[in-house]
């Protein structure tokens, strides 16, 4: 559903822009997130144990630094796209780097840390928090730097470049239910996760390649359809061996980090690939678009190679996305 998403995202983003503007894509967040808050505590089971361990123990200091640190680092990020701004880039980069060192001070003293250090000492959450942060830096820039290029090269319109990309959520759940399950059982997430990420960086390498003027069948299409299954792959083989590697109780603590660091490299993988794209040729232009996807390729093939020497499960049985025995974690 994570991959359908994105697509539809994609869809959904061109339909407002050309119905209300470039606004209203940020604003259509406002009641999604509403109906989130007002349906989540009706159709998911109620945690008792995580709302006694929860209950008054918002870790706020640790909230406002790791996100004020975050936020600062990827705008200092696209910033250096303008070189008359060098001096404020880099100042705001320098503040970032401090906010995100006092973040990790407050999570090795606080006694409800957002982010429990200790879970960073298992291999397998610290590897998945990595894999994940590349998953996203991988596959959220691939949206925005096709549907850019699209629109200002091949005047596709915002509706017709999101449609573009529908492919991709009508390929994952199909893929998710039919062979991923059979493969994961066979083989294990850790094997799901390297796959999707080889078929990514498969997709991406298309599209650093693609001609000045797109045919959609040959050029666009198959690389959408291994995006469609590479994607549900990655999502599923990132969080398996993480949340199957801590106590019962840890596991919602620990598939949050994992899913954190996949939104974190979301934003800095947008903000580092479009300045990419800025630097070597104009946004959205073929020669700008071909370098920030074979950056993206490459991002995809380092991810490959930590899933392999990272998440590699020391048994068959813990390999299985099944709930396997919980490792105990240090307290």
């Amino acid at each position: 559903m994570g991959a359908v998403g994105a697509a539809l995202g994609t869809v959904a983003g061109g339909l407002l822009t050309e119905a209300f503007g470039r606004r209203s894509i940020f604003l259509i967040n406002l009641p999604v997130g509403a109906a989130a808050l007002l349906f989540v505590g009706r159709l998911l089971p109620a945690d008792e144990r995580g709302r006694d361990r929860a209950a008054g123990r918002l870790d706020l200091p640790g909230a406002v630094l790791g996100t004020s640190g975050l936020l600062l680092l990827g705008y200092a990020i696209g910033a250096f796209a303008a070189p008359a701004t060098l001096i404020p880039t880099l100042v705001a980069l320098s503040v970032a780097l401090v906010l995100l060192a006092a973040f990790v001070a407050v999570q090795a003293r606080s006694t409800a840390p957002l982010m429990p250090l200790r879970l960073l000492g298992v291999r397998q959450v610290s590897g998945s928090a990595v894999a994940s942060a590349l998953v996203g830096a991988v596959h959220v820039p691939t949206f925005v730097l096709l549907t850019l290029y699209l629109q200002n090269t091949q005047d596709y319109s915002p509706v017709r470049s999101g449609l573009a990309v529908l492919p991709v959520a009508l390929a994952a759940p199909v893929a998710s239910r039919t062979a991923l399950p059979v493969l994961a059982e066979r083989f294990g997430a850790h094997s799901l996760l390297w796959a999707g990420l080889a078929l990514q960086a498969a997709a991406l390498a298309w599209f650093a390649t693609v001609p000045a003027t797109v045919h959609y069948a040959t050029d666009i299409l198959p690389a959408a359809l291994l995006l469609g299954v590479g994607l549900p792959a990655s999502f599923i083989g990132v969080t398996a061996p993480a949340v199957t590697a801590v106590d019962q109780a840890d596991t919602g603590v620990t598939a949050g980090i994992v899913n954190t660091a996949q939104r974190i490299g979301s934003g800095l993988g947008v903000a580092a690939l479009l300045l990419a794209n800025y630097v070597t040729g104009t946004t959205g232009h073929l020669a700008g678009l071909r370098t920030a996807f074979a950056a993206a390729t490459g991002l995809a093939l380092l991810g490959c190679l930590l899933a392999l020497l990272l998440l590699r499960p020391k048994s068959p049985v813990s390999a299985s996305v099944r709930p396997a025995p919980a490792v105990p974690v240090r307290r």
